[in-house]
């Protein structure tokens, strides 16, 4: 049968789900987004009828693979109710991308779009675009401020966008989002004015006990090699390290925030050694407000702050008091050798092992 037998939405097992297989022929009259709101194409095809069917089981779930973890953001998004996805200790791996749009670029994870809080438990995952892939996509593109997308132990890695507009070659963050002990590392956009390489803010971006590592943007004209905060984007960095990304412009090489309503909060945190196109640059300030408190800005002899704005320290880390951006920075911050044998690897500081994250 087709249709639930209580109203008209299709139900697991439907002969409805996935029927619509016939290619592009359709294309001209379908629309991403049903008639509850939620995306088309959950699945292999889209759906027979006004709403796409998503899941049986609504709230929690456990994912052990990459088709699991789709399928469980997709019934994150269908229903109303706070979900937490379970991961296994692995490696999630996609050759396609699951969303596709030709304004922001493909992702490999359902657009998520939820209006309950959805928390991802990783212990320890990684989800990663296979290097070996044909197209370009992104991980993750959270797209709902109704409530919260938490990242807890997880990896992102290997995302790559190219295109003119594409943002955010790992995550594009335009809600709430929240990584804790969870690492950005080894994602790219690739193309003019390309921005964020690991990721692109737009919305309330939360990192604690994070890592964003070795992010880049290839093109002139590129912005926030390792994060590009923007519009009204609230970005708040705390325990956290921003290292190794690079911008192939002159702007933002671990972090570019510009926007009057922006906001970049900077504590207990270590932006080192970041790369522009013949400098090491680790932030650019044009508008909005930044602030630091007891962070280590770790550019010795080179333009650390770059920019029309101000960096403003909430208490004095030793390395620059209240400082126009274009100041020099002539502390060093002695780190030791950034600690790979952990989940999200820290510099420590190598006078004392007194830890930066």
């Amino acid at each position: 049968a087709i249709g639930a037998a209580n109203n008209d939405w299709l139900s697991e097992g439907d002969l409805g789900i996935d029927l619509n297989g016939d290619g592009d022929q359709n294309d001209d009259f379908q629309s991403d987004i049903d008639q509850s709101g939620k995306p088309r194409g959950v699945g292999t095809n889209t759906d027979l009828g006004a709403v796409e069917y998503a899941c049986s089981t609504l709230g929690d779930h456990y994912a052990a693979t990459a088709s699991e973890l789709v399928e469980a953001i997709a019934c994150a998004n269908f229903d109303s109710v706070d979900s937490t996805v379970e991961l296994v200790s692995d490696t999630y791996t996609f050759t396609v991308a699951e969303n596709t749009d030709g304004d922001f670029g493909g992702t490999a994870l359902p657009r998520i779009i939820d209006d309950g809080d959805l928390t991802i438990v990783g212990h320890q995952a990684l989800i990663e675009r296979d290097p070996d892939a044909g197209e370009d996509f992104r991980i993750l593109f959270v797209d709902t401020d109704l409530d919260t997308v938490v990242l807890q132990d997880v990896a992102i890695e290997g995302g790559r966008l190219a295109g003119s507009s594409h943002r955010g070659g790992g995550i594009y963050n335009r809600g709430n989002l929240q990584l804790h002990r969870s690492v950005v590392r080894g994602n790219s956009t690739r193309g003019f004015t390309g921005r964020g390489g690991g990721i692109q803010n737009l919305g309330n971006l939360l990192l604690s006990h994070s890592l964003i590592d070795g992010n880049a943007t290839f093109d002139d004209g590129s912005l926030g090699g390792g994060l590009n905060n923007e519009g009204s984007g609230i970005a708040i960095l705390v325990n956290s390290t921003v290292t190794r990304n690079m911008v192939a412009s002159t702007s933002g090489g671990g972090i570019r925030s510009d926007g009057d309503d922006t906001v970049l909060l900077l504590v207990n945190s270590t932006i080192a050694y970041n790369e522009t196109d013949g400098a090491a640059n680790e932030i650019s300030v044009f508008d909005g407000t930044v602030l630091s408190c007891n962070t280590v800005v770790a550019t010795v002899g080179s333009f650390a702050c770059e920019g029309g704005g101000s960096l403003s320290y909430l208490v004095d880390s030793g390395m620059a008091s209240d400082a126009s951006c274009g100041a020099t920075f002539t502390a060093d911050p002695q780190l030791g050798a950034l600690n790979q044998n952990v989940f999200v690897p820290y510099y420590p500081l190598s006078g004392n092992n007194v830890d930066t994250v």
